[in-house]
């Protein structure tokens, strides 16, 4: 009876141990320029208001990280993850454990709780480099669904070979939020960068 308990309680901690993550909260001050930051899959990240990956900074996620965004109901100010020129993102997921980007409300281990209409609940992921653009040769273009005001936002350059990391298997869910009239930010936004594989949106 005593080993049957020590067994149980053995399994117990074990599922405790898989199934509890600590949530980090993270804003536009977590990440500044020059720093070198790590998302790891033990902790539930959730992201509140515009977070700036900013220039010379890298983040890189753990295969089977989840990164959570708060709703931000106001029309003009949602949630997204934006990797700025000059920043680089490593997000290397698997097909076993892929990185998942979705709603603060999303319980990602119940397929049943969000469907394929619950969209726009937050903004997205935005990954901007230094190509060369295809509007008359501007290097600094604003990247829709973020302020014209913000330089953290422009993208363009002169160099086709410039590199902001990896984007691989990755989830994108429920994203894409309209800012204004005629103006959003889709699930995933490239921006004069090169595209990486397996990235999921839905």
């Amino acid at each position: 009876m005593k080993r049957f308990f020590t067994f149980f309680t053995l399994i117990l901690l074990t599922l405790t141990s898989i199934t509890a993550q600590t949530v980090v909260n993270i804003t536009d001050a977590s990440i500044t320029a020059g720093q070198k930051v790590t998302w790891t899959k033990n902790n539930v990240y959730l992201c509140d208001g515009l977070v700036f990956v900013e220039e010379g900074a890298e983040l890189t996620i753990e295969a089977g990280t989840v990164v959570k965004f708060t709703p931000r109901a106001d029309l003009g100010n949602p949630s997204a993850l934006v990797i700025a020129r000059g920043a680089k993102i490593y997000a290397n997921g698997t097909a076993q454990e892929p990185i998942i980007f979705t709603a603060q409300a999303d319980d990602v281990n119940n397929p049943a709780d969000l469907g394929p209409t619950d969209n726009a609940l937050w903004g997205g992921l935005v990954i901007l480099g230094k190509g060369v653009t295809q509007k008359n040769g501007n290097a600094n273009v604003s990247v829709e669904g973020i302020s014209t005001s913000e330089p953290r936002g422009l993208y363009g350059g002169n160099d086709n070979n410039d590199d902001s990391g990896v984007l691989r298997y990755a989830s994108i869910r429920h994203g894409g939020r309209q800012i204004a009239s005629g103006s959003e930010l889709n699930g995933l936004t490239f921006g004069c960068c090169r595209k990486q594989n397996c990235a999921g949106i839905h």
